[in-house]
């Protein structure tokens, strides 16, 4: 089986990277992470620009019309320079769940907006304790026209940046998946923090009321079956998501690595002479090669 890239994922491997290693060096990194913020604005901007966040869009809404495998390829990419970009959670979590399951309505409503850089859609998935559940915790309930949620989401990322969140909760008739307006009423957003300085945050839900037609697939009324099959999908996508990040991050890392190895001496030599250190920087390899094609 061949898992070389295809010509079209070289061209947004190419075009991604041009990017990223022009405009992101440590000291921009390090004068966001002081800023507070971690979301480097001027660079996503560059990025809705080129046309890569809109990568697994379709074109009629703005996109490319890549699809998820090209998108891994991207975020590779902002893995090997760290960008602090909430690329995952706009890309992934928000914007590829309405891409996927969002009806025609939502998906003209978001996806142009998600493309164009002007919009950032997160998801809460964190239950207590920081794991997916498949079965939510949170609640929903029928009054008239709308829906009542009430619960807690935790490690919720880019909640501060996004206007809008996606939050999966349990109803009498099944699991469904809402898109809640990050200001609407009784919705209160606490910002913590990650040991990489990402902004990770708890949501607690006490009676927030949405649209009837914030059900993400409003058409598709879900049962308790495919609605858990549907946060299953999802789930299983921000996994991939997520290593082909950390595919980049740990080649750049192998790469700096070898660098040092190279030039720093000991005993009159090159420590990357010595077989201990060669054994150790041949195992990270294959490792890493190893995550790529699982990835």
């Amino acid at each position: 089986m061949d898992f070389s890239y295809s010509e079209e994922q070289v061209m947004v491997r190419d075009l991604a990277r041009g990017i990223l290693e022009k405009e992101v060096t440590s000291e921009r990194i390090k004068a966001v992470e002081e800023g507070g913020e971690w979301f480097d604005r001027p660079l996503w901007a560059t990025l809705a620009e080129a046309g890569l966040l809109g990568l697994a869009f379709d074109e009629e809404h703005g996109g490319m019309g890549f699809g998820f495998e090209e998108l891994c390829v991207l975020l590779e990419e902002i893995g090997r320079v760290v960008a602090p970009l909430p690329a995952i959670a706009a890309l992934v979590l928000g914007g590829g769940n309405i891409a996927e399951f969002g009806d025609a309505d939502q998906k003209r409503k978001f996806l142009p907006a998600i493309a164009a850089g002007e919009l950032i859609v997160t998801a809460a998935f964190g239950e207590a304790g920081g794991a997916f559940a498949a079965q939510p915790s949170s609640t929903a309930r029928r009054e008239g026209e709308s829906w009542v949620i009430d619960g807690v989401k935790e490690l919720v990322p880019a909640a501060g940046f996004a206007a809008y969140i996606l939050v999966p909760a349990i109803s009498e008739d099944g699991i469904r998946v809402f898109i809640v307006p990050a200001d609407a009423q009784g919705l209160s957003i606490e910002p913590g923090e990650s040991t990489t300085c990402e902004t990770l945050s708890t949501l607690r839900l006490n009676s927030v009321r949405v649209a009837a037609d914030s059900v993400l697939g409003t058409r598709a009324a879900p049962s308790v079956e495919n609605g858990g099959a549907q946060l299953a999908r999802m789930e299983s996508r921000v996994v991939i998501a997520i290593c082909a990040c950390q595919v980049g991050v740990a080649e750049k890392a192998l790469n700096i690595t070898a660098d040092y190895v190279r030039e720093r001496e000991q005993f009159g030599v090159p420590i990357g002479s010595f077989q201990a250190v060669q054994h150790r920087c041949a195992d990270a390899y294959i490792d890493l090669q190893t995550t790529l094609w699982v990835t």
